[in-house]
């Protein structure tokens, strides 16, 4: 029932999320970023209208429009370097480097592709 003057429910909520190590706060399925300077330190969020406002110890830190549907990613450049190519990147993350790893005597055997040739031609010649 609307209530003439009055913020509905959802915009009263003040939520606590943890600022993750890539900068981004996760909000009702999708991503968010803050300053990078509050990695793994606590903020508050709450709706105020079509944004998302985010604060840490009470001082806003960011603003973004509330992204509809889910799995979105929303970064502002100026929380952290190299944030417009994070907005580009892809949903499911690419594997890192790995170390190399250490052979056994199991391996398989690496080499070029010519000594087959050379023993194609050997087996030709006994034939």
């Amino acid at each position: 029932m609307p209530a003439a003057g009055q913020r509905n429910f959802l915009e009263a909520v003040v939520r606590e999320r943890v600022v993750a190590e890539d900068w981004l706060v996760a909000i009702d399925a999708n991503r968010y970023s803050v300053p990078f300077r509050l990695i793994g330190k606590t903020v508050q969020v709450a709706r105020e209208g079509g944004h998302w406002v985010i604060r840490h110890k009470g001082k806003v830190v960011a603003e973004h429009a509330v992204l509809g549907g889910r799995a979105q990613l929303s970064v502002l450049p100026e929380h952290g370097p190299g944030a417009i190519p994070r907005n580009q990147r892809q949903r499911f993350a690419v594997v890192a480097d790995r170390p190399a790893p250490v052979h056994s005597e199991r391996d398989v055997q690496v080499r070029d592709l010519s000594v087959y040739d050379q023993l194609l031609n050997a087996a030709r010649q006994a034939a």
